[in-house]
């Protein structure tokens, strides 16, 4: 669901006040994608330099409460909600994507 060309999973045990999910961009890769940018060589280790950390707050309720789910549909939905929030706080979230996370927020209202 996430896709393991662009993340790399990390589970962190933060604050329970910190956000469920978060998506950071390892320093030296951000540094070194602006490098290759300045240096007309963008396509070098271009993937490498796309992959982002995906960190799961182990110790935030929700998350606590998302693994106890019983209803497996309701577990995906709730994770997609929460996996859309972190790349829309990363402006990662464009397109299809966010339409589609623009109606199911619409349609978790209802």
């Amino acid at each position: 669901m996430i896709g393991d060309d662009k993340f790399t999973l990390v589970l962190e045990n933060l604050s329970e006040e910190d956000a469920p999910m978060t998506i950071v961009k390892p320093e030296f890769m951000r540094r070194w994608a602006d490098m290759q940018k300045m240096s007309n060589n963008a396509n070098f280790m271009n993937n490498e330099l796309q992959k982002s950390n995906f960190v799961i707050n182990t110790n935030n309720p929700l998350i606590i409460n998302l693994l106890n789910e019983e209803d497996k549909a309701k577990k995906e939905n709730i994770f997609r909600q929460m996996f859309d929030l972190a790349l829309l706080a990363q402006q990662m979230l464009q397109g299809e994507a966010l339409a589609a996370f623009i109606q199911r927020s619409m349609d978790m209202m209802k």
